[in-house]
């Protein structure tokens, strides 16, 4: 879109699976060329993404304003006003950062993927429709994609281009993608006499979905039987819902356990609270299942479960990307392979089907994540080295556990119960934190200072004068910096002091008096790790900041 064109926003939509956004990637390169080499033209991009659960507007504005500043290499000073305030911008005061960087642009072009994934959505789109519309953002060009939902096509529809991805363009980059897969895929190539037959018969039933295509695909590799491909044809499911329910029934009742952990763990690790979204180790993944199905892992790492033997039966379920070989389980990462997969799963839809066993829940997904989490956690090997949390099941679950602090996780008593054992440092777990904690230290890559492991205590000692240890105060500690618990004088988190092991709220309170003392790993002015010491009351106790000096 030019500057000349009075529309200010392009908005593309269509039903789940049917390429938007590889669409949107694509015009992110061409953007990308299209910008390159000029001063005064810039480009920045979002993909909003089911698995933040949060509302995009913020976020989308943050880095549309941080993609800007970095191809301008320049800041306007009221930016690190913003970040020197140490609290989080407004949408306003962000509009009007990015309304001070466009004074040195001719033009700007913002992709935007997704927006019905924002989780709500309303602010986004108004925000989107609000700059399209606003005078200080005249040199702004929005690309926007999302399905075809009435509120946000009450709000764009007048302002943009609508185009459909129902459309004769589409139809005809469908077939060049069956005809690209049949080609490149070893399994499809004893299928070559019928190659015609399969791109016709997909062809006129996908719809505009490539997301249908790609697993009837899938479905035709693993079909064993050379005389069933017509009859299969013949009767190719007439949507994605249906779709997933054939693949669900033709999973071997003896693996359906097996596959819900997997889904659930994958679902899981991709709403967890890291630093950036990111995919979960496939080895890390099958030693997690193995302990959540048979109570341990065997030694050495060779779980119960082979890597082929997951690929097989998730198919087109899942994504793998592999930094190495596809066969090594210790060199891929695994995830969703779309998120119509999880709607599928949690729709109620699927309770009126024969698939209906692979039902969930995602607050009830929340919680046997959260407690499988913590519960492998405090297996951890005391003496164990391993301090990866990307790869090694132990520390993923000892960093992760640290982060587990919602009531969207925690929410009944027996799991708050389960969450002051994995913070209690008398069991043998507690021992591992040090060296993790080291590591994130040492490791610029962990961005360490956003990890919630770094706020507890690596060690604990008797106070000073005393003769022994208060665990439970010690518990209380940990997590009262975990979840920045504060009693008496701050009384807004008063009622928010829930019960340490049996005691009731009042001597939770009482117990915060009591006197701990140990050692915290941080950072200071001359090296990457140093130790505090530290000895006093519950409530007074503080976690060293960047900065801080030892004791």
């Amino acid at each position: 879109m030019s500057l000349t064109c009075p529309d200010r926003m392009l908005w593309i939509h269509g039903i789940p699976g049917a390429g938007k956004t590889v669409l949107a990637s694509f015009a992110i390169e061409q953007m990308k060329l299209y910008c390159e080499g000029t001063t005064n033209q810039k480009y920045a991009y979002y993909y909003c993404h089911y698995s933040n659960g949060q509302d995009e507007s913020l976020p989308l504005l943050s880095w549309v304003v941080s993609q800007v500043c970095r191809q301008l290499s320049w800041a306007p000073s009221q930016l690190k006003q913003l970040h020197d305030r140490g609290c989080e911008p407004t949408l306003s005061e962000l509009q009007y950062v990015l309304e001070l960087a466009l004074v040195r642009l001719e033009s700007l072009f913002i992709v935007v993927d997704a927006v019905d994934e924002s989780t709500p959505r309303d602010e986004l789109v108004r925000l989107l429709a609000t700059m399209t519309l606003d005078s200080r953002f005249q040199k702004v060009r929005f690309l926007a994609t999302s399905r075809k939902y009435w509120d946000i096509e009450r709000f764009f529809s007048g302002i943009s281009i609508s185009i459909s991805m129902k459309n004769r363009y589409v139809d005809a980059d469908i077939k060049r993608h069956i005809r690209s897969r049949l080609n490149s895929s070893f399994r499809l190539q004893r299928w070559r006499d019928s190659f015609q037959e399969i791109e016709d018969a997909l062809v006129v039933k996908a719809n505009g979905m490539f997301r249908w295509v790609d697993c009837q695909l899938h479905s035709i590799e693993r079909l064993g039987d050379k005389t069933k491909l017509l009859s299969v044809l013949q009767d190719l499911p007439p949507d994605l819902s249906e779709t997933y329910v054939r693949i669900f029934d033709a999973i071997p009742d003896a693996d359906r356990q097996f596959v819900s952990r997997v889904l659930l763990w994958i679902y899981g690790d991709s709403r967890a609270p890291w630093p950036a979204r990111r995919a979960i180790n496939a080895k890390l993944l099958l030693e997690a299942v193995t302990f959540d199905l048979y109570g341990s892992v065997p030694a050495g790492g060779n779980g119960v479960f082979d890597w082929d033997y997951l690929q097989d039966l998730c198919g087109c379920l899942v994504t793998v990307k592999s930094q190495g070989r596809l066969t090594d389980a210790a060199a891929c990462s695994i995830t969703l392979a779309h998120y119509t997969v999880w709607e599928f799963l949690t729709s109620s839809y699927i309770l009126s089907t024969r698939v209906s066993q692979f039902a969930v829940s995602t607050q009830a997904v929340y919680r046997d994540f959260a407690t499988s989490v913590l519960r492998q956690a405090l297996s951890a090997d005391p003496e164990g080295e391993g301090t990866d949390w990307r790869r090694d099941r132990d520390a993923y679950c000892l960093v992760l556990g640290c982060a587990l602090k919602s009531d969207r996780y925690l929410q009944t008593p027996e799991d708050l119960e389960l969450y002051f054992r994995f913070l209690d440092p008398c069991n043998p777990h507690y021992r591992r934190f040090r060296a993790v904690q080291s590591r994130a230290l040492h490791s610029p890559s962990d961005r360490a200072y956003r990890f919630s492991i770094l706020k507890i205590p690596t060690e604990f000692r008797a106070p000073e004068g005393a003769e022994e240890r208060n665990h439970m105060a010690e518990v209380l500690l940990n997590a009262r910096l975990l979840n920045d618990w504060m009693p008496g004088e701050h009384a807004a988190y008063t009622t928010h002091l829930p019960p340490v092991g049996r005691l009731p709220q009042h001597e939770v309170e009482e117990l915060g008096n009591q006197r701990v003392a140990g050692i915290f790993l941080g950072p200071d002015e001359k090296a990457p790790e140093q130790e505090f010491r530290f000895d006093g009351k519950v409530w007074d106790i503080k976690a060293p900041r960047r900065g801080s000096r030892p004791a």
